[in-house]
C-alpha cells in the first residue's frame, strides 16, 4: 500500500476509535488540557492501536516492534564516547620537561610521554580540559600550567547561533494577519436579530 494510503487508514482508525470518545471526555470536563489529551492519546496508542493485528503485517505493531528489536538489537554508545567524537584534536610533541603548548597555553602531561608525539583532544570552547592519547592508550588529562586562552581563537566570540538569512517573510506578522482574517470571518457569520417580547396570557394580564 502506498504511504499516503497507510496514513489515511491510520487517521481513519483514529476517527473511528478515539475521536468520539475524546469529544465525550471533553464535553464531560474530563479532558481540559493538552497534557490530559496527550495522556489519553498515549494510552490509546499503547493499549489499543499497538495491540490490534495490522493487515499488512499479519501481527500486531507491538509484536512487529519486539521482533525487529530481537533481530536487529539497538546499538548504543556511552555519552562520553559520543562527545569525544566531536572534540577537536591535534598532534603535539612533549618536550623534555613533560610540557606541551596548545592554542597559546602550556600544559603538563604524564612524564612517560616525554619526547613522544601525542594526540590532544579538546573542546575548543573550554581549553581547561585536554584529553591525552598515545597510540591506543589513554593517559591522564593534561594539567594547565599557563592558561592564557580559555577558548580557541578560531571559534566564534559569541555562543549565539548565526543570524538566519532574510527571506522577506515575517512569520509573526503572517500569524497575526491570519488570526485577524479568521476573526473577521467569524464575525461575518454572526447574525443578529431584534429581541422578541413573549406574549402574556389573559390571566397574566389580569394578575
Amino acid at each position: 500500500m502506498h504511504k499516503k494510503g497507510k496514513i489515511e487508514r491510520f487517521f481513519r482508525r483514529v476517527d473511528q476509535q478515539l475521536t468520539h470518545e475524546l469529544q465525550a471526555l471533553i464535553d464531560q470536563g474530563n479532558c481540559q488540557t493538552l497534557d490530559a489529551l496527550n495522556t489519553y492519546w498515549e494510552a490509546w496508542v499503547d493499549q489499543s492501536y499497538h495491540q490490534q493485528v495490522h493487515r499488512s503485517l499479519g501481527i500486531t505493531p507491538q509484536a512487529a516492534w519486539e521482533r525487529s528489536l530481537a533481530e536487529h538489537p539497538a546499538r548504543t554508545r556511552a555519552v562520553s564516547e559520543i562527545q569525544r567524537s566531536f572534540l577537536w584534536h591535534e598532534q603535539r610533541k612533549v618536550d623534555k620537561t613533560g610540557v606541551i603548548q596548545l592554542a597559546g597555553n602550556r600544559y603538563e602531561v604524564d612524564l612517560a610521554l616525554i619526547g613522544k608525539s601525542i594526540d590532544c583532544r579538546y573542546d575548543p570552547f573550554t581549553l581547561e580540559h585536554v584529553h591525552i592519547t598515545y597510540g591506543d592508550q589513554q593517559y591522564a588529562d593534561a594539567v594547565p600550567l599557563v592558561l592564557t586562552h580559555h577558548r580557541h581563537r578560531e571559534v566564534p566570540k559569541t555562543d549565539l547561533p548565526p543570524k538566519a538569512p532574510a527571506t522577506g517573510l515575517n512569520l509573526a506578522q503572517l500569524a497575526r494577519e491570519r488570526k485577524a482574517a479568521q476573526d473577521a470571518a467569524r464575525r461575518d457569520h454572526i447574525r443578529y436579530a431584534e429581541p422578541t417580547t413573549p406574549k402574556r396570557t389573559d390571566e397574566e394580564g389580569r394578575a
